[in-house]
């Protein structure tokens, strides 16, 4: 809903999984849906191999719009490839994975997660696909969230800079 305002746009919303809005609008009960996850959506999937759907992108303005009220979103494009509606790569917003943790965590077991998960994405995308996109040249796009300092060490040890003002 807070996209929706944020476009000036007057929208009845809904709460729902991805699954049950996916046949409310294969049912003619919802004209669309928005769903956050990792790309492939299976329930974006499944409709579309059910029925005609039309995969709508934002332009630059509106992203800007998302990027200045929304700073934990970034511009992102869908690879025509993920969905078999795209004709053509679709500009999107994101909002990336990240992981949690208490400040106090100690700098080494959150050195070791973060060296585990970055240093693996072969297995991670194994158990999900949108793990593809959890890279460390990725890092960039937090810039709302400090960053733990072990965390931080991997990244730093790896090439990646971290802005001062994101080191937790």
């Amino acid at each position: 809903p807070q996209l929706f305002d944020a476009l000036g746009l007057d929208v009845e919303t809904r709460n729902a999984g991805a699954a049950d809005q996916s046949g409310q609008v294969q049912d003619g009960l919802l004209d669309a849906f928005a769903f956050a996850s990792g790309m492939p959506v299976s329930a974006f999937s499944q409709l579309e191999a059910q029925a005609d759907v039309n995969i709508f992108s934002f332009s630059p303005d509106e992203i800007a719009v998302f990027a200045e009220q929304f700073p934990e979103l970034s511009a992102s494009v869908i690879p025509a490839s993920v969905y078999s509606s795209l004709e053509e790569d679709t500009s999107a917003v994101s909002l990336w994975n990240v992981a949690i943790t208490h400040k106090d965590m100690p700098e080494s077991l959150v050195y070791e997660v973060t060296k585990a998960v970055m240093e693996n994405n072969d297995r991670m995308m194994q158990v999900h696909g949108a793990a593809i996109e959890t890279l460390p040249e990725n890092a960039k796009h937090n810039a709302f969230i400090p960053w733990h300092s072990g965390a931080v060490r991997w990244f730093e040890e790896n090439g990646v800079e971290i802005d001062d003002d994101l080191k937790g």
